[in-house]
Formats: C-alpha cells, sequence, structure tokens
C-alpha cells in the first residue's frame, strides 16, 4: 500500500506532500535516474491511461517508500475512531443494543490500542457489564463465553467469572460436532492460551481446526477467524495452512470492499496480517479500509460492531508503507507523468489504432460475406468447401495483421 504524506499541499484524498524548504526550480528538481529512465533507455510508453497511473504510483512507492508503524500518534484516524467510540458507548458501559459479542470486541479493540493501564480505568463499567452477563446467564455461544472471558482477564477486576468461564471453556468438548461454527473453536482457543491453559489442550482445538479447513469450505469471514487463531494461539505455521491462506489472498485481490463485503475484508486482513507475509495485498486492503469504507465520523459504517473489527484488524498489520517525498521532486514525476499521458493522443498512435480498427471489421466483414455465400451456396459440398477453404485463409490472414500491428 503506497500513502503519499502532505504537510501543506493535497493533491488527492490517498496522497500528502511535504513541501520542500527551499524554491522549486524545475531545471533543478531531478528524481534519481536509473538506467531504464536516462534518455537512451527510455522505457516504452504504456498504452493506457490507467497503466501510466500505476506505474506512476509503483514508482514513486519503490523510491520513497518506508513502513510507519501504526499508532495514535502516527494515525490520527486510529484515534478519531477510538474517540467515537466512547462517545457511543452506554452509560452502563455497553456498546449496541446491550450486546455482550460487540460490546466485547469494543472493548478489545481498545484495550489492544491503548494498553492496559489507559484501558483498565476506562473500561471499567464495561468489565462490570460483562460480569454481570456472564452471572446472568446471558451469554448465549461459546463465542460470546470465550470472548468475554478473555477481556475479563486482560482488564482484571473481575477473578471469579474468569475462574468460572475458563472452566466452562474446558467443559466444551473438542471432539464435538463444530464444522458449521469453527470460529466458536477458533475463539476459544484464543481465550485458552490468554488465560493460561494447558498446552496440551490447546493443541487438541488446534488439530481439531486444522482438520476442519481440510474437510470443509467457509466463507472469508469464518476462514480469516480460525487461521488467526491456528497462527496466534495455536503456534500455526503459515507455510502449513498455503491453501486457506492462498484463498483470503485472492479474495482481496478480486474483490472490492462494502458495506456486505466488510467483515470479510476485516477477518481476512488480521489473518494474512498475522502471518507477517503478503505485506502487499495487506497494505492495499488497508488502502481500501481507510479511504473506501471509513466515515468522517471516525467509524466504519457508522457501526460500533464494524469499527471494532476494522480496529482490531489495523492493530494486527501494525504497520503501514508511506511516500513520504519532497514537493520538487513530486512535481518533476507528475512533470513525466503528463508528458506519457500526452503522447497517448500522438499521431502516430490515432494510426495505429485506425490500422487495428480495419482489421478488425476486415475480419468481420470476410465471416459475414461467407457466411451469406455458404448459406446460398446450397448443396453443392464443392462450392460449400472452397468458400469455408478461402474464407479462413482471408480471415487468418487478417487477425495476423492485426496480431503484429499490436506487438
Amino acid at each position: 500500500m503506497v500513502f503519499l504524506v502532505i504537510k501543506k499541499v493535497k493533491c488527492s484524498p490517498r496522497f500528502d506532500i511535504i513541501e520542500a524548504p527551499r524554491k522549486y526550480n524545475p531545471r533543478e528538481a531531478r528524481l534519481p535516474e536509473t538506467a531504464s529512465q536516462r534518455p537512451d533507455h527510455s522505457p516504452t510508453l504504456v498504452g493506457s491511461f490507467e497503466e501510466i497511473l500505476t506505474r506512476f504510483r509503483e514508482d514513486l512507492a519503490r523510491r520513497h517508500a518506508a513502513t510507519i508503524i501504526l499508532s495514535e500518534a502516527s494515525e490520527p484516524r486510529v484515534a478519531l475512531a477510538l474517540q467515537w467510540l466512547m462517545t457511543v458507548r452506554n452509560q452502563e458501559g455497553y456498546w449496541g443494543y446491550a450486546s455482550p459479542g460487540g460490546t466485547v470486541l469494543c472493548a478489545l479493540a481498545m484495550e489492544s490500542w491503548w494498553g492496559l493501564a489507559q484501558a483498565r480505568p476506562q473500561l471499567a463499567t464495561t468489565t462490570a457489564w460483562l460480569s454481570r452477563c456472564w452471572e446472568e446467564g446471558t451469554l448465549e455461544t461459546p463465542w460470546d463465553t470465550a470472548v468475554v472471558g478473555r477481556v475479563l482477564c486482560l482488564l482484571g477486576g473481575q477473578k471469579k467469572a474468569v475462574r468460572e468461564i475458563r472452566d466452562r471453556l474446558l467443559e466444551y468438548n473438542v471432539e464435538d460436532d463444530w464444522s458449521d461454527r469453527p470460529h466458536h473453536a477458533a475463539e476459544i482457543l484464543n481465550t485458552l492460551a490468554v488465560i493460561g491453559s494447558d498446552l496440551e489442550v490447546r493443541d487438541a482445538w488446534s488439530a481439531k481446526l486444522r482438520t476442519l479447513l481440510q474437510t470443509e469450505e467457509y466463507v472469508p469471514s469464518v476462514l480469516g477467524q480460525v487461521l488467526y487463531a491456528l497462527l496466534v494461539s495455536g503456534n500455526g505455521n503459515p507455510d502449513s495452512l498455503e491453501a486457506p491462506v492462498g484463498r483470503l489472498v485472492r479474495y482481496l485481490e478480486s474483490t472490492r470492499i462494502s458495506n456486505s463485503e466488510f467483515l470479510n475484508h476485516a477477518h481476512t486482513l488480521r489473518a494474512l496480517a498475522a502471518t507477517a507475509k503478503y505485506t502487499e495485498v495487506v497494505g492495499l486492503t488497508l488502502d481500501k479500509m481507510f479511504f473506501d469504507a471509513r466515515r468522517q465520523d471516525g467509524s466504519w459504517y457508522h457501526e460500533p460492531f464494524l469499527t471494532a473489527w476494522a480496529l482490531l484488524a489495523l492493530r494486527e498489520a501494525k504497520g503501514v508503507r508511506r511516500v513520504v517525498v519532497e514537493l520538487p521532486a513530486f512535481n518533476a514525476a507528475v512533470e513525466r507523468c503528463i508528458r506519457d499521458v500526452e503522447q497517448l493522443g500522438a499521431p502516430e498512435r490515432k494510426e495505429r489504432r485506425l490500422s487495428i480498427g480495419v482489421g478488425f471489421t476486415l475480419g468481420f466483414s470476410a465471416a459475414a460475406l461467407g457466411g451469406l455465400g455458404i448459406f446460398y451456396a446450397g448443396d453443392s459440398l464443392l462450392i460449400s468447401g472452397i468458400l469455408v477453404t478461402a474464407l479462413t485463409a482471408l480471415i487468418a490472414s487478417s487477425f495476423n495483421f492485426v496480431r503484429r500491428r499490436i506487438t
């Protein structure tokens, strides 16, 4: 992913520029030249406006990109999202419609960014509310029980509830049928790792999740949760999970982010970031998360639940690639890009497009005339054979002409 950091001049939602400390002089503003960029080795002009912009962005990334660790200080949009979550929390400590699952996710997101020292006092009412949910028996699923236990264990102050939840998690039978709810088993594994259960028990849950991945097909949101648990809590090796990880990579590369696809993106991003590989697709997905799905108030789709998942995914990603470039160098790169775009309208290119169009028209006309000729040839096999042979040769030569003009 590429961000362009700008202090004073804004050229697009995705690009920021640091203004140079000296006055811009176009004669002096030159990017460092490589062998392929010198006049005697000028690169071949690409054939479309989109390809020119893609090459422009890749060139900036290759020369000037640096990894910056995500934090509230380096990424103010994260601070705004955390602030928004606090403003929509109920006075009793929960988020949404008194949802234990959604509340736990918001608390986990804040703890992951703030750290325990800051999170514990600010989330005291939330942990007390979650503890009451456990005592009143309103945690309906293993997923709810596991994530609530993890938050209470991390934030402290509810030792009795943590012990009881731990005993409840150990009562779940790993040999039961978890094929329709593998993300529940994944959260059990995550919580068992946090509360310090026996390694043998965690290994059994890891083995169960691996078996499910080999025998079942899951949507990206579920698959992402399972892979994340194996990678973070189950000591999973990314190389041994190559097939399911590859499915997530292909999903991100081929699917646009939207409200309906957001959870799939968030869980997939979180899992791939945990592999410490696939930095390119992780970066591009971070780009989409920030610019295609985030709202002006700092939330994602104005939903605490979705905002919490987004923050957890961003936290796992840890770092972003930013392009830091001085204004003169950026101006020089833009000038070169504009020249490439202007050359798309050069006369020789117009002639080439015209010749290609003529070639395709010739081939289509020959095919149409051939069809009419064969139709009117009646039952004469000789005439039909001659027509088919002649027209086949004509069409082949036409398309060979077009192919030579393109290449």
